[in-house]
């Protein structure tokens, strides 16, 4: 799992910038077609894991869905489909893995990237509903906190010393964004309040994109 984990982020996060330019589209087409060639051989793994179990046979089905929807959308450089099609890959994944009892510390990156997207975008809204966000502050600061409790296991998530140091300065930085946050909840005014919820983005990206063996290329 960890070996799709280090080809997959890097075509999702590229995926989401390749249209800024020639060269980043470049790199997204890269990305993803190392990412489609893995498949083809991490497939019947991933398949033969549960053999006899439908439910998760239809996770697999689905996620070479997804990844041939993402490579198609790649080819006609159109890259919020693109994007959009590989962020499946994860959900699809991290709701089979539960299914199973499967703890893998990509998966609660990607149960908290939704929270925390709905969070934002509860704050983009035209008049804020202050009670409505700190109640999805709460649960997005508990589902947080069990990723920084899960202990990074080199072997295991396949980090190589530099994405380690990403990571940690990524965790801590969003801790921190998540800690002002509240406190803008309390007492900042409009303005300052939807600069904190936009500042939850960027350190859960790095922190995210840690994962990505390719993107050290």
């Amino acid at each position: 799992m960890v070996a799709l984990e280090g080809v997959y982020v890097p075509a999702l996060f590229l995926t989401g910038s390749g249209g800024k330019s020639a060269e980043a589209g470049q790199r997204a087409q890269a990305a993803m077609q190392r990412l489609a060639q893995a498949w083809v051989t991490l497939r019947p793994t991933f398949a033969g894991l549960w053999p006899r179990d439908a439910a998760w046979q239809r996770s697999v089905g689905q996620v070479q869905q997804h990844i041939d929807e993402g490579a198609q959308r790649t080819q006609q450089g159109a890259w919020a489909a693109a994007h959009e099609a590989l962020e499946h890959v994860r959900e699809v994944l991290a709701q089979a893995r539960q299914a199973k009892g499967l703890v893998f510390l990509p998966d609660r990156y990607t149960v908290f990237h939704a929270e925390m997207e709905a969070l934002v975008a509860a704050g983009a809204a035209a008049v804020l509903d202050r009670p409505a966000l700190r109640a999805r502050y709460t649960r997005a600061r508990a589902l947080w906190q069990g990723i920084v409790d899960t202990a990074v296991d080199v072997e295991r998530d396949g980090l190589s010393p530099a994405r380690q140091t990403q990571q940690a300065r990524a965790l801590a930085e969003e801790t921190t964004a998540l800690s002002l946050l509240s406190q803008a909840l309390d007492d900042a005014d409009d303005a300052v309040l939807r600069q904190r919820l936009v500042a939850l983005k960027a350190p859960f990206v790095r922190a995210y994109t840690a994962f990505g063996r390719e993107l050290e290329r």
